[in-house]
């Protein structure tokens, strides 16, 4: 979770709910500042919507014209509570709203959909005309951890969810429309299969780390 990879652009992933969003106000800044048409991005779920970081960022971001774009991940549960029992607005793009910033909530696993939104909204911030919104409905297919027995949802949500898998609905349109073949798809997978498993073979195979490696990459500002 706590991840840097400053080179393909990934600034910083945090534990804290909503961390992250403030910290992408900061990212904005520097985007601006460099008018190199670079633009922050920042994911969040539902849960985040109910910090006070949350409130201020997009305050802040609209005060400011900032080209930053707040994605929503709205899957319908934060950890374990589902979105009515913590707030009583049903789409979070309605407090971008509050605050003068342009939004929109769609399908979220439909892959086209995202794409068609977020390239208008980093249209918007490149050309100076600040933050954008987009909420995006989905759904959490596993539970918050491994082993979760999620009993605090019906099974027949879970399968009603399953059927509209993103991945299984951008394939069909992609073979379909024969922009794709099947073989193509085939190898695809297998790729990325082969992918995962070089990596889970690289740490299990990594040497534990020792006393020596706590403080390595950490450092403190005066």
């Amino acid at each position: 979770m706590h991840v840097v990879a400053m080179a393909v652009g990934f600034v910083v992933a945090t534990g804290i709910v909503g961390g992250s969003i403030p910290l992408a106000l900061g990212a904005a800044l520097v985007c601006r500042e460099r008018r190199k048409g670079q633009v922050s991005v920042v994911f969040f779920g539902d849960g985040a919507g109910q910090t006070g970081a949350f409130h201020e960022s997009l305050n802040i971001a609209s005060l400011w014209r900032l080209p930053v774009i707040f994605i929503c991940e709205n899957n319908g549960y934060a950890e374990f509570t589902p979105l009515s029992a913590h707030t009583p607005v049903a789409h979070l793009g309605e407090h971008a709203q509050t605050y003068h910033i342009p939004n929109v909530t769609l399908d979220g696993n439909d892959v086209l959909a995202v794409r068609k939104a977020v390239t208008e909204a980093v249209g918007r911030a490149r050309s100076g005309e600040g933050p954008s919104f987009v909420e995006c409905l989905t759904y959490r297919l596993r539970g918050h951890y491994e082993g979760d027995p999620a009993k605090y949802r019906e099974l027949s949500e879970v399968a009603d969810w399953k059927a509209k898998d993103p991945i299984r609905r951008f394939t069909t349109f992609l073979l379909e429309g024969k922009i794709s073949s099947a073989e193509e798809m085939s190898n695809v997978r297998r790729h990325a299969q082969e992918t995962v498993e070089r990596a889970a073979e690289f740490a299990l195979a990594s040497p534990w780390p020792t006393a020596d490696d706590l403080t390595r990459h950490v450092f403190a500002g005066e």
